[in-house]
């Protein structure tokens, strides 16, 4: 309570020590550094603000670069695995067991163990043959 007085007792004798004159310029100052700090805050928060929109441009760009890279070379394989898979030679040829084929070990090759000497169909031997031409065009 004694500080509190005391610390009212000096705020009162400064204030009537000070001019009108010194009270203007120290009103003028502290409206200045506010008004200054103001508008620091709105320019930092505005160029974060682009910058921010300018490397979302920036990401974006990359992503679509990426995806039309990904997509292009999914093109490319998807062409010339139809481009097999439809060819009546090169589907003859896979079905027919290789030479030597009955010399593979059961489970192996174009042979499993419950077929044991029997020659096995390549599509049930090579499900990923198979899979390649099994999707549909439109399916990416």
């Amino acid at each position: 309570m004694i500080q509190n007085t005391l610390l009212f007792a000096y705020i009162q004798r400064l204030n009537h020590r000070l001019t009108i004159k010194i009270k203007l310029i120290s009103a003028l100052i502290l409206f200045l550094i506010t008004v200054l700090s103001a508008f620091t805050l709105y320019s930092v928060r505005r160029n974060a603000a682009i910058i921010y929109q300018k490397e979302m441009e920036t990401y974006r760009f990359i992503a679509n670069t990426v995806h039309s890279a990904i997509r292009q070379k999914f093109q490319e394989a998807e062409t010339a695995v139809q481009t097999v898979a439809q060819n009546p030679e090169i589907q003859r040829l896979f079905a027919l067991p290789p030479a030597g084929a009955a010399s593979w070990p059961p489970g192996t090759g174009l042979y499993n163990a419950e077929t044991i000497g029997q020659s096995v169909p390549l599509p049930s031997a090579r499900f990923h043959i198979v899979l390649a031409g099994a999707f549909p065009p439109g399916i990416r």
